[in-house]
């Protein structure tokens, strides 16, 4: 969780200074955008992006776009309806909203479609965090039941030294400590009560019970994580 908590304090101390230190180099108007975020000005702001919706992917020198600084801002409710048309950095943005309990904007995002997890490269978050990830490791439900009904699962993970095939086309594409990362942050999302409570755990304390197992075999395999683990 200490990962989780390092993110959210970088993201929303980083929002902070957002404006104040404007990329001058980002395209024509990007910064009277923010300002009108920053402003509350939610008449101007959707009468911006209502003339010109790809104003949404325009970025600060923090690489926010609009979209997400908006919902960092707790000031998204202007753009909502154009939030199911935004393509760029796609996953990022769910993830901007999931760590801000931001349930309606996670709908909205997602709305009808999926985003693609080969199809962007990570800027904010490390690419192996996903949004029914930090959703689950923060126990929130709605979120959860919300990102569940969508289909998203968090993966059991396959213990260290799998030579499955899976594992194997994993192998060749990321790197030991991405895979690893991926395993520990896995496990703590599949242990939250808020996780295993879903409908797609028929009996939620014998699932608890097999997790139990698998981690006792992940630290038999990878011992130096131990303390992590448990």
């Amino acid at each position: 969780m200490k990962c989780r908590h390092i993110l959210l304090y970088t993201l929303y101390n980083t929002v902070e200074t957002s404006t104040t230190a404007m990329d001058t180099k980002s395209k024509g108007g990007a910064r009277d955008i923010f300002d009108l975020i920053d402003c509350g000005k939610e008449d101007e702001l959707a009468n911006c992006v209502s003339k010109n919706p790809a104003v949404l992917d325009f970025e600060n020198m923090n690489r926010f776009t609009v979209a997400q600084y908006a919902i960092l801002r707790k000031k998204w409710k202007p753009i909502l309806k154009w939030l199911p048309k935004i393509e760029y950095r796609l996953k990022e943005t769910v993830l901007i909203a999931v760590f801000g309990s931001e349930v309606k904007v996670v709908a909205a995002l997602l709305r009808d479609r999926r985003y693609d997890v080969n199809s962007e490269l990570p800027v904010l978050f490390p690419d192996y965090l996903t949004p029914i990830i930090v959703a689950a490791q923060m126990g929130n439900y709605k979120m959860i039941k919300l990102l569940v009904e969508m289909g998203y699962r968090v993966p059991v993970p396959h213990r260290a030294g799998c030579i499955c095939n899976e594992c194997e086309i994993e192998k060749n594409h990321k790197d030991d400590v991405s895979i690893t990362l991926l395993r520990l942050e896995s496990y703590k999302a599949l242990c939250n009560p808020a996780y295993l409570l879903q409908d797609i755990f028929p009996d939620p304390i014998i699932e608890s019970f097999m997790l139990c197992r698998e981690m006792d075999k992940c630290i038999d395999c990878e011992p130096y994580y131990k303390a992590i683990i448990l």
